[in-house]
């Protein structure tokens, strides 16, 4: 009985180890990352969520400087982006996967779209 459990639980875990993305064979430009450096601690704690599960992405700065003005080209796309979807108010950060826009995302979420 004992080794009949041991053989189901092997082969269970053989199984979900299978389950895992290969993160090898996406590109940064897949993953469009939307928030700033300058003020978002939310953003960093993502980030290093991101980084850990080995996702990869093409962060974009939404803000020139620290004294927050916008830059021209990411604050448009990432307010078009989120308009998209019906958002006026955005947690950082907004990520787009490929086409799907995700509003402070987990890194499962993330996976589960590319």
């Amino acid at each position: 009985m004992k080794s009949q459990l041991l053989l189901f639980l092997t082969g269970f875990l053989v199984l979900l180890s299978g389950c895992e993305k290969d993160m090898s064979k996406f590109s940064p430009s897949d993953v469009l990352i939307y928030s700033s450096e300058f003020a978002c601690g939310n953003t960093s704690i993502r980030l290093a969520e991101y980084e850990a599960k080995q996702i990869p992405y093409e962060f974009r700065e939404i803000w020139l400087n620290i004294d927050q003005d916008p830059h021209p080209v990411n604050w448009g796309e990432m307010w078009e982006k989120a308009h998209s979807i019906g958002v006026t108010y955005i947690t950082f950060p907004l990520v787009d996967v490929k086409g799907t826009i995700l509003i402070n995302p987990t890194a499962e979420e993330i996976i589960k779209e590319l």
